[in-house]
């Protein structure tokens, strides 16, 4: 089964991505798919980017 995770305010770089890193980490949830909001479309594209390297 597929979880699927919105984050909103995830333009808090360093939070979203530590967040995303540790719910990836686990196992059972490998095939999570995740939704940004942010209002700073900036911080949104930047975490967007980095989020999908990682």
């Amino acid at each position: 089964m597929t979880l699927k995770i919105t984050i909103v305010g995830a333009g808090s770089i360093g939070f979203t991505r530590r967040l995303v890193r540790d719910i990836l980490s686990v196992p059972e949830f490998a095939d999570t798919r995740f939704a940004f909001q942010d209002i700073s479309e900036r911080n949104l594209d930047m975490v967007t980017s980095l989020c999908r390297r990682e």
